[in-house]
């Protein structure tokens, strides 16, 4: 009966090291690349990556009462190509058509209004995590690299 629960804990383990591993990071193509690159110039996803980082920047100081060298410290820290891979993975599942479309439609609506942008859920959450990395300081070591 022992051997019988041994070799039974045995298969079983086999099985479970027998799954795949997670799938890989979705990356566009270098066509897709130049299209994002153009959606994020049109867009001034930059721009908005950087005021949102200012804006959770500037609520932890008040809420934490930092003073103002370690406020400023954080800012010099940000590296907004940090960011560049969450963006372009975010629009990674978009084809071709659909890249061109959103840049077509940004163009058009930016005449008009400015402040819009394209925002998938996940590079929201990219954007928030990226911004909490910076409030506890872990991009300062790039300010001494300068």
């Amino acid at each position: 009966m022992k051997k019988l629960f041994y070799i039974s804990i045995f298969l079983f383990s086999l099985q479970s090291f027998a799954q795949a591993g997670p799938p890989p990071v979705g990356y566009p193509t270098e066509e897709n690349k130049i299209l994002i690159d153009k959606l994020m110039e049109t867009t001034e996803l930059k721009r908005y990556i950087y005021n949102y980082c200012i804006d959770r920047i500037n609520l932890a100081s008040r809420l934490e009462k930092w003073d103002e060298n370690k406020k400023n410290e954080i800012i010099k820290s940000i590296q907004l190509e940090k960011m560049d891979d969450a963006v372009y993975n975010s629009f990674s599942s978009y084809t071709k058509e659909e890249l061109q479309l959103l840049i077509d439609s940004f163009n058009k609506l930016s005449k008009r209004k400015s402040g819009i942008f394209p925002m998938p859920l996940i590079l929201q959450v990219r954007m928030e995590g990226f911004s909490k990395s910076l409030i506890k300081g872990d991009y300062l070591y790039l300010n001494e690299k300068k």
